[in-house]
């Protein structure tokens, strides 16, 4: 009995060193990092959209900027309140729509954070933390605050617009820098130092094989009319 619960403990510590190092090792990983942008950004999105719609269109039976243009008005004391009402609005539904497409997208969090602080600063920092008779408090506020200074100073990460526009620029560029850059002299004469030179030209993988297959067809076309000037001469 004694043998199988020390077998059983040994296992068990043995799986759980497995998971802290696991959850260690993802601390610096890439993918777990653009993964919890990801998630960060799907719920600012799911906020911000709600309120902001709510605001602008009246959806999700909202006040609409009529209601809003009150409350800040009266509540807020913000003037012109129309003015205020119809920002906070663009703010917080274009801002979470730019935040969970990944357009603009630390631009977009650091408005939404600026609205929070100002939400805080106007009406709910005097309702203390958790609230009061009067409104539910900041913890809200501070935490979608938080939320969105982590997209705004990380950005939005791979899974994005933005993260697939760098690429895409990344790959033209590449390509406007073969185009214009002069053929190597060793691929022209089949030097041997080519290893070497490869390097130097900073190319690789596909690029690297698509330009040496079409400098092969190039000197093997060019050779005929060479061999025809030599005879002729």
């Amino acid at each position: 009995m004694h043998v199988y619960w020390g077998a059983f403990v040994s296992t068990v510590l043995a799986r759980l060193r497995d998971e802290v190092r696991w959850f260690h090792d993802t601390r610096d990983a890439r993918f777990a990092r653009d993964l919890l942008l990801l998630i960060v950004r799907v719920a600012l999105v799911w906020i911000f959209v709600y309120h902001g719609a709510s605001t602008l269109f009246g959806a999700f039976h909202g006040a609409g900027i009529h209601g809003e243009a009150l409350y800040f008005s009266t509540v807020v004391h913000l003037q012109p309140a129309t003015f205020f009402a119809v920002l906070d609005g663009f703010i917080q539904f274009f801002g979470g729509v730019a935040v969970g497409l990944g357009v603009f997208g630390r631009i977009a969090a650091a408005s939404i954070a600026d609205d929070m602080i100002m939400a805080m600063i106007t009406v709910t920092f005097a309702q203390g933390l958790t609230g009061n008779a009067v409104g539910v408090g900041y913890q809200l506020n501070l935490s979608l605050v938080a939320l969105a200074l982590v997209v705004a100073f990380l950005g939005t990460g791979r899974f994005s617009l933005d993260a697939m526009v760098q690429t895409l620029m990344k790959r033209r560029r590449g390509r406007l820098t073969i185009a214009s850059a002069p053929t190597p002299q060793f691929l022209l004469t089949g030097d041997s130092r080519d290893a070497r030179l490869r390097c130097d030209c900073g190319l690789s993988g596909r690029w690297w094989s698509t330009l040496s297959k079409y400098l092969v067809i190039r000197r093997s076309l060019e050779r005929p009319d060479t061999q025809r000037r030599e005879n002729d001469e």
